[in-house]
């Protein structure tokens, strides 16, 4: 019985060294957990991160004041209007932007601390802004008016001065040029705005 009881445990002890046997030849022992989870995150998207920093930016910085969806609606409406009404100040000599931009102070506050309180400010800036270049333009204009009296007045007393004409005309293209700059950096503010407004985000 003993010699029974030793040829079994023999047996077992021949099957486990072969079980370790082949497992080490399939290098189990050799498998961690840590091999299949890799120790750093996968790298985002270019895509990906651009929507996160938009995200943060925008809608994650103006979350403060939560507006029903009907006011949402309204406000946006709203910023349409006046939108189109600055667009059509370039054939209002400048009239509809007056009652655009008192429609923006007056629905501000409204919007304050959501994602359309950036399109009241932008266009408010852009009305601002777009009034000072356009006074410093006609300023300069203004200049340009009284070289060419005073060229008119020398030519008049027999005694012309080429300087002051030459003067008149650097003064009318500086201030063309202030004209020109200034009605694309305008449109250029309206359509980027509006843009953004139809797409529901921040500007």
């Amino acid at each position: 019985m003993n010699a029974n009881t030793q040829t079994n445990t023999d047996m077992d002890n021949a099957k486990m060294a072969t079980t370790k046997g082949r497992s080490h030849d399939f290098g189990v022992d050799e498998f961690k957990v840590d091999d299949f989870i890799s120790p750093e995150p996968l790298p985002q998207q270019p895509q990906q991160v651009a929507i996160a920093k938009e995200h943060e930016r925008g809608y994650g910085q103006l979350s403060k004041n939560q507006l029903s969806k009907k006011q949402e609606t309204e406000l946006i409406r709203y910023n349409h209007i006046s939108y189109l009404l600055y667009l059509l100040s370039f054939f209002t000599f400048g009239i509809t932007s007056l009652v655009a931009v008192f429609m923006n102070y007056s629905q501000r506050r409204e919007a304050d601390g959501t994602w359309l309180a950036t399109h009241f400010d932008w266009q408010i800036k852009t009305f601002w802004y777009s009034l000072i270049i356009t006074i410093v333009a006609f300023s300069i204009s203004l200049f340009g008016a009284g070289s060419i009296v005073g060229w008119l007045i020398s030519i008049i007393s027999s005694q012309p001065s080429p300087r002051i004409g030459m003067g008149a005309v650097l003064f009318f293209m500086l201030a063309t040029f202030i004209f020109f700059f200034n009605a694309l950096w305008y449109l250029y503010r309206i359509i980027k705005g509006w843009i953004a407004l139809a797409d529901g985000r921040p500007v």
